[in-house]
């Protein structure tokens, strides 16, 4: 049994009023979290060659909001 992360983060707490957890017979499993930072996204994203341009490399976009 877990609570969902938006019930404790943000205005979830002051919002979702009185919240009880209780056994539905799922299992919870090991939950993965990982913070990406700018660091692990340029190890992602391939260097440029010095002759690339836009029509010589796919566009990849990484999004999130602010929190």
């Amino acid at each position: 049994m877990a609570l969902k992360p938006g019930l404790l983060q943000g205005d979830g707490a002051d919002l979702a009023g009185s919240v009880s957890v209780a056994d539905i017979g799922l299992p919870t499993g090991s939950p993965a979290v990982a913070a990406v930072e700018d660091a692990d996204v340029a190890a992602l994203v391939p260097a440029r060659g010095r002759q690339g341009n836009k029509w010589s490399a796919a566009v990849l976009v990484v999004a999130a909001l602010p929190g």
